[in-house]
């Protein structure tokens, strides 16, 4: 019988970040974790992979995050899929809620 697996993405450009979050998950089997260091890379997974979670950085090299938050929010294919915001830009806030931010703290 075969266990079943989550799916995240993680869209973030800063290597560190990125091996933060694998060194927090790494003991975890049951999580398949993907990145992207490019927000039109990460939109592309999204779409071929629907992952159960998507990790989004803001300060991405290609795409404002808010972009990214926006085109995952209105395309059928990735808006249901849920989207935590993991940047310390504070001042965003509501720019976030704009693009369909539904909580923050």
């Amino acid at each position: 019988m075969s266990r079943w697996q989550a799916h995240h993405l993680y869209i973030e450009d800063n290597l560190a970040s990125i091996r933060l979050i694998e060194e927090i998950l790494h003991e975890r089997t049951d999580i398949e974790f993907l990145n992207a260091r490019e927000g039109q890379i990460g939109l592309d997974l999204a779409r071929q992979r629907s992952p159960d979670l998507v990790l989004l950085d803001l300060g991405l090299p290609d795409l404002p995050g808010l972009d990214v938050l926006s085109q995952l929010q209105s395309a059928e294919a990735t808006r249901r899929i849920p989207v935590v915001v993991a940047d310390v830009a504070t001042q965003k806030i509501d720019q976030l809620a704009a693009v369909g931010a539904r909580a923050y703290h």
